[in-house]
């Protein structure tokens, strides 16, 4: 009885629309034309429009349901954001590319940059209807850049991007805040563990050519990222042992692995014996005629066979792999057959 009588109180409850209200302080929801909206780059180095038109069909016929988000900068922070997502992307963005807008109950103008959304306004412009966003105020870089990482999360974000991102993001918020720590960024900006970030500042080591192999191969992202994060470990063993490898040279043994579809505790092992060439033993592919006296001829073949197969699996490799590989690295593969070819010539006027 205690129930329905509390029941009934709720049922009979005045709610008022208007008194209860909310609105975020310094937030606008608006309908605005997408042409005054500046887009710069965001997480995402490439959009997916995959399922725009469908987007685009129901913003049409029923209006856009959830609203975009611009944040209104002065000159001063318009100018500062620009020149921390230049630092962040590696751009060129200069405020003189973008128009400001006179903003009445502001009494002053502002630079109207989109933080989230992007699809959506692309879908609106196309369909030529007005953009439905919240326009937020007193806002910083950090804020927004936190607000796209997260939005990001919602749809399928590239590896490379992601991890690009977190380690750029890290250095420059680490410069702001001397006492910013690994766990707290990973917790408030990319929402991930300290091990990934760890892993993520570590792939970010390796030269950018080889970073980018992750987009093009055809092992599956996870793993064409763990084996990435191996190379990491023989790149920097190179640099303390004071013989760097080159970009190529990295490319080149990467490829190899890839192409041998080496799994994991292949590579590992495979990054092993590289390491103890780079400290004294043959480099890789390179064919030794002064060892034909040192060693037996059934052993000499079997050696030439194998670097000569590598050398021809890795021309022929799919057509995912070939467009990564460099001109350097054709001609040293090309040089190992040619030097095989040569040896076997060598090896028969013996018999």
């Amino acid at each position: 009885m205690l129930f329905k009588s509390s029941l009934n109180t709720l049922t009979m409850a005045r709610f008022s629309l208007k008194e209860n209200e909310y609105r975020p302080e310094d937030v606008f929801p608006v309908l605005i034309d997408p042409s005054l909206v500046s887009v710069l780059r965001q997480t995402r180095s490439s959009m997916n429009y995959s399922n725009l038109e469908d987007l685009k069909s129901s913003i049409a016929k029923r209006g856009q349901k959830k609203p975009g988000d611009i944040y209104a900068f002065s000159k001063l922070g318009a100018v500062e954001y620009l020149r921390c997502i230049n630092i962040l992307w590696n751009t060129n963005y200069n405020i003189q590319q973008f128009e400001n807008h006179f903003i009445p109950e502001a009494k002053d103008d502002f630079y109207l940059f989109l933080i989230a959304g992007h699809r959506r306004l692309r879908a609106a412009k196309e369909v030529q209807k007005l953009y439905y966003a919240e326009i937020h105020f007193q806002k910083s870089f950090e804020e927004a850049i936190e607000w796209q990482l997260t939005e990001n999360f919602h749809e399928p974000i590239s590896l490379l991007d992601l991890v690009t991102a977190a380690n750029y993001l890290w250095v420059m918020l680490k410069g702001i805040n001397s006492k910013l720590t690994l766990k707290d960024f990973a917790k408030t900006y990319i929402h991930k563990s300290v091990s990934w970030l760890n892993d993520a500042l570590r792939f970010s080591r390796l030269p950018f050519a080889v970073q980018e192999l992750i987009k093009s191969t055809e092992i599956s992202k996870g793993i064409s990222y763990s084996i990435l994060l191996e190379f990491v470990d023989l790149y920097d063993f190179s640099v303390e042992k004071g013989k760097a490898l080159l970009e190529d040279e990295l490319v080149i043994l990467v490829q190899h692995c890839l192409a041998q579809r080496y799994k994991l505790i292949e590579v590992r092992g495979f990054i092993k014996r590289q390491k103890e060439k780079i400290i004294g033993q043959q480099e890789i592919f390179k064919l030794e005629f002064e060892q034909v006296k040192d060693n037996s001829m059934s052993t000499i073949r079997k050696n030439r066979t194998l670097l000569m197969t590598s050398a021809e699996q890795y021309l022929n490799a799919s057509p995912a792999i070939v467009k990564q590989i460099t001109n350097n690295a054709k001609k040293r593969a090309r040089e190992v057959i040619i030097s095989g070819t040569n040896l076997g010539e060598i090896l028969t006027s013996k018999e």
